[in-house]
């Protein structure tokens, strides 16, 4: 109600009014109305950051644990849910100028140019007889409502052509995790496992890691195998090949992580699954997870943490040195 004053966001396709942001998808041409809240953010940061002391201590910001506000915003997301409401109305000009399409208009994922995940480059992950595509497909906007999960057209049908494209392009390393979509992903993934190749010549078949979310009140090592055998029965796999812990325990979980460790161990030594990983761990929580599954004769084969051109750390705070060794 009443004259709002319009600003152009940075972004493109947004527009601000007051404390209203309408943005238009790049996977269509709608927008999702969301709302700012600033005690909202300012509770958000001061949880982040007491989450990030509590897991990582009085360690040197360098060598902390990474990702931890990804970590945060999972969580939060899990437990309240994606706080958008879509709007109608477009923003047609924006939308064009950011090559958005509608989501029948855009070209199929088989067009997408993959050479480099071509269909022989495998590795093995870890000291692990498990080998994959050197290329993963990461499933954490399958079925979450925080990446447009439902919204302008994007769905299972968009899911399955990426599924199987996936697959003809030798990429069949599929990451997924109980948090994503709060199960909705291994869901999904469940649904398109079993599905026919669409071409003869595709002989793979997926392999399947999920992981096990370190909430404040999971505290002891039975929670770990409880939370896989759930996350099987939602995939449809009596194991997986790869079942990782997906971050540090932090506020009371943070005295669990000992706890996680021996129930990584539990899960493999019960032919849950093949291997074990983990995620966000710092080089000193890596030797330590190492170490401890090491005297279990449970092998840990990987470490998933943030690492790419933009963010280099894993090559500065031993993370990826530790791993090599």
């Amino acid at each position: 109600e009443g004259k709002q004053e319009e600003k152009r966001g940075e972004d493109c396709g947004s527009v601000r009014r007051g404390g209203v942001v309408w943005r238009a998808r790049s996977d269509a041409r709608t927008v999702a109305l969301r709302e700012e809240r600033s005690a909202l953010r300012f509770f958000f940061v001061l949880f982040c950051l007491l989450a990030r002391r509590a897991a990582c201590g009085g360690t040197e910001a360098a060598t902390c644990d990474g990702g931890f506000a990804a970590m945060a915003a999972m969580f939060v997301n899990a437990a309240l849910g994606a706080r958008e409401v879509r709007g109608e109305r477009r923003i047609s000009e924006n939308a064009r100028q950011c090559g958005a399409r509608s989501a029948r208009g855009r070209p199929a994922v088989t067009q997408v140019r993959a050479e480099a995940a071509g269909r022989g480059d495998r590795v093995k992950l870890g000291s692990s007889e498990i080998e994959v595509g050197a290329v993963g497909i990461g499933a954490w906007s399958w079925g979450d409502a925080y990446w447009g999960w439902g919204r302008g057209g994007y769905g299972k049908t968009d899911v399955r052509d990426a599924f199987q494209s996936a697959l003809e392009l030798g990429m069949d390393f599929i990451d997924t995790a109980e948090i994503y979509g709060r199960g909705e992903s291994e869901r999904i993934i469940a649904d398109f496992a079993h599905l026919p190749p669409r071409r003869e010549q595709t002989p793979l078949k997926p392999v399947i890691a999920t992981k096990f979310a370190a909430y404040p009140w999971r505290l002891t090592a039975k929670s770990v195998p409880r939370a896989l055998k759930s996350s099987l029965r939602r995939l449809g796999q009596e194991k997986v090949p790869l079942y990782m812990q997906h971050w540090p325990g932090f506020l009371t979980a943070a005295f669990s992580n000992d706890a996680y460790l021996h129930g990584l161990a539990e899960c493999h030594d019960s032919g849950l699954c093949d291997a074990l990983g983990v995620s966000n761990f710092s080089a000193k929580r890596l030797r330590k997870a190492y170490e401890t599954l090491s005297r279990k004769n449970a092998p840990l084969v990987t470490n998933q943490v943030q690492y790419s051109l933009a963010y280099r750390a894993p090559e500065s705070n031993d993370v990826l040195e530790t791993a090599r060794e």
